[in-house]
């Protein structure tokens, strides 16, 4: 009964009772007499055989009791649902927006919520419907009011309800109970049973507790079960863990309940004995919170080595023991959870694991800033960055790529579609949403391109002029998927990208380079169009015999510009430098020795932007476009001695960057420091000058 009632991510109760007393029949206690040989009884064997109370009274009337479960088919925050279903129970109707919240979506066979409603009368001739909608339970409160007053409507003038003759259609809704003590005229003994009345509310409330939680614990793991449980790396590394916790706090609870029926075996005597102390409810409410997905955890929060200020989390959580074998007790982010701003509380990011969780919180904060990044599941234009006019498109008559002129074609709507391209983190339905969508493509990643069910690869053999060309080819299970890979870099030179594991921002330079041969880059605008492979991708079917042309690695001298591309949500209107202004693509950040100027021998401290460069290419433009990706590329990760520096003290260093952006007039100062001065310093790499 408890698992199906209690509170979890995906399912809610409100009991809704109107409970009518129409009179209520006492015991007269002059006629109570004691059992014989009642009074010879210790407290302890009266106790025992008779217990502590008896029923004094019994009220009779009429009670109307209505169950509103509300279910969820993904874990989700209910309790704003749920206020909003208690502040319109007995007033209605229900609002057209909370109405919607229940009606199957477009392109869904059922609905994200549900409602389901119990009804139960007694006491009165009262009918009530299986699973009634919420304005007919409305209307059930009122008839079952009225119907009431009508009863009571008929009682005679002068007379009595208990008396009447509608009496009998009344039943029992409740009872009061009385302490046996009170009728023996032994106040030690009145003052002892009100001093294990108290002890055994206590208890009551322990045990009740420990049974309560531990259902509502079975019930919510279930649900998560079903949610983690279906592949088997989130099963294992994500909700294996929390099973495991599960299992222990239940194995605490067990102990629990095992104590409050030990100490209820007791004797009132020692119940109420002062040596005896009430077993106290299960203590670690916080782990319990964790478990249940509402824990709270404030700001600043750490979910796998990223700091966040400012937000706090609200979620599933874990010991952070339970992961690592430390000693460390205190809550960890685990499995579903949200990030909130402290000042408005407004949701920032929600994932269904601490990973997720980092990339969208990261992405979003950002986004804030006024910068945009390139996203899994993005549908985005390739602009070749050595000529104006030119994006990459897929050739629908040969399934290879060419460097063409989206313009000319834009008109035509299926031409036009030729160009778009779909971001991938996996090969699969290009109608399948892919496991990565709204993370950010980061400089490194290894990605796959689609057009429309068509998969960009290598293929086989040479073409003309000796560049890669593929050989006829069948697609059929087991296709190569390496074929298929590209790697996003934003150099050529070297293995390791200096700007690996920084997010991609729209209208950088980027190069593809293929994965399986390292030497072979997508090139596009030299004396011929480009030539890349396409190819369909679709298990237990064949598809046609396809071509491709890459370019080699570039040689000595050669353009680079060439090999770069342009990402773009928009194609523009054909001009390389459309919207684009040098965008900040990678930071490496440095302490700089000061050194002492005269007369005061102090350090000098520049504040600004040093530009390593005489004159600027036209496009350079310090707008706040531009600002915003020089915070980009320093709090999504900067490099600092070699070592790369995530997402730590974002907050600060953001602050601390934009102010300086923000400060047009450059300016030094001395300042007074003993020892060697030191300034952090970022150098920033931008798409125009590398």
């Amino acid at each position: 009964y408890l698992e199906n009632k209690v509170q979890s991510k995906r399912q809610i109760s409100i009991l809704y009772r109107t409970r009518k007393v129409a009179f209520a029949r006492k015991v007269d206690v002059g006629t109570l007499k004691p059992i014989t040989g009642l009074e010879t009884l210790s407290r302890d064997e009266r106790t025992e055989k008779y217990g502590s109370k008896f029923i004094d009274q019994i009220l009779y009337g009429a009670q109307l009791d209505l169950i509103y479960t509300l279910e969820s088919a993904e874990d989700t925050d209910l309790m704003e649902l749920a206020a909003e279903l208690k502040g319109r129970i007995g007033f209605g109707p229900l609002s057209v927006e909370f109405q919607a919240s229940f009606e199957q979506e477009e392109g869904s066979t059922s609905s994200r919520y549900s409602l389901s409603i119990e009804a139960m009368a007694s006491g009165i001739n009262f009918s009530v419907p299986s699973n009634p909608s919420f304005d007919a339970t409305n209307q059930l409160i009122k008839d079952f009011n009225n119907a009431y007053d009508k009863m009571l409507e008929k009682v005679g003038q002068g007379e009595s309800v208990a008396e009447s003759h509608v009496a009998s259609q009344f039943s029992p809704v409740a009872f009061a109970l009385s302490p046996i003590d009170e009728y023996l005229g032994s106040k030690l003994d009145l003052a002892e049973s009100a001093r294990f009345d108290d002890k055994m509310k206590s208890l009551s409330t322990s045990y009740y507790h420990a049974l309560f939680v531990k259902s509502q614990l079975s019930k919510i793991a279930e649900d998560q079960k079903e949610l983690y449980g279906r592949d088997p790396k989130t099963r294992v590394e994500v909700f294996g863990p929390y099973k495991d916790m599960v299992i222990a706090v239940q194995e605490e609870l067990d102990l629990k309940i095992d104590e409050c029926l030990e100490f209820r075996k007791k004797s009132m005597r020692e119940i109420v004995g002062t040596s005896a102390k009430v077993p106290s409810r299960y203590a670690n409410e916080d782990v319990l919170a964790g478990l249940n997905g509402a824990a709270y955890i404030p700001s600043p929060v750490s979910i796998q080595g990223a700091l966040f200020d400012e937000l706090y989390y609200q979620g599933f959580a874990i010991p952070k023991y339970a992961v690592d074998d430390s000693s460390d007790s205190y809550l960890i982010p685990w499995m579903g959870g949200k990030l909130r701003r402290d000042d408005d509380r407004s949701v920032v990011a929600s994932a269904y694991t601490p990973g997720d969780l980092v990339l969208l919180a990261m992405e979003e904060i950002s986004s804030g800033a006024g910068h945009k990044y390139l996203k899994y599941g993005d549908q985005v234009f390739f602009q070749v960055s050595a000529l104006d006019y030119r994006w990459l498109k897929r050739d629908s008559s040969t399934n290879n790529t060419m460097s063409k002129d989206y313009l000319s074609e834009s008109d035509n709507t299926n031409s036009g579609l030729l160009y778009q391209w779909n971001v991938r983190s996996v090969v699969g339905k290009a109608v399948t949403p892919d496991p990565k969508v709204g993370q950010c493509v980061k400089y490194g990643d290894v990605i796959f391109l689609n057009n429309h069910g068509m998969w960009m690869h290598k293929g086989l053999g040479l073409g003309s002029g000796g560049h890669p060309h593929p050989n006829v080819d069948t697609v059929k299970d087991g296709f190569e998927t390496s074929r298929l890979q590209w790697k996003v870099r934003s150099t050529t030179e070297g293995d390791l990208d200096p700007a690996g594991g920084q997010c991609i921002q729209i209208l950088s330079k980027i190069y593809l380079q293929c994965n399986e041969e390292k030497n072979l880059w997508v090139t596009g605008g030299r004396s011929v169009d480009i030539e890349v492979v396409f190819q369909q991708v679709v298990l237990s079917a064949s598809a046609g015999n396809i071509e491709v042309v890459l370019d080699e690695k570039y040689y000595e001298g050669q353009n680079l510009s060439y090999m770069e591309w342009i990402v773009r949500k928009e194609a523009g209107d054909g001009m390389r430098d459309a919207g684009f202004f040098c965008p900040a693509d990678s930071a490496k950040g440095r302490w700089k020795p000061l050194q002492l100027t005269p007369p005061l021998d102090r350090p000098l401290v520049y504040v600004g932007i040093n530009r390593t460069f005489d004159f600027p290419p036209r496009v350079w433009v310090q707008t706040e476009t531009w600002e915003d990706s020089v915070t980009a590329s320093i709090t999504g990760g900067f490099q600092f001695g070699g070592v790369y520096i995530p997402w730590i003290g974002a907050k600060d260093r953001e602050d601390s960057v934009r102010k300086v952006l923000h400060n047009i007039t450059e300016m030094d100062m001395n300042v007074e420091t003993t020892g060697q001065a030191w300034q952090f310093v970022y150098d920033i790499s931008d798409a125009c000058t590398r």
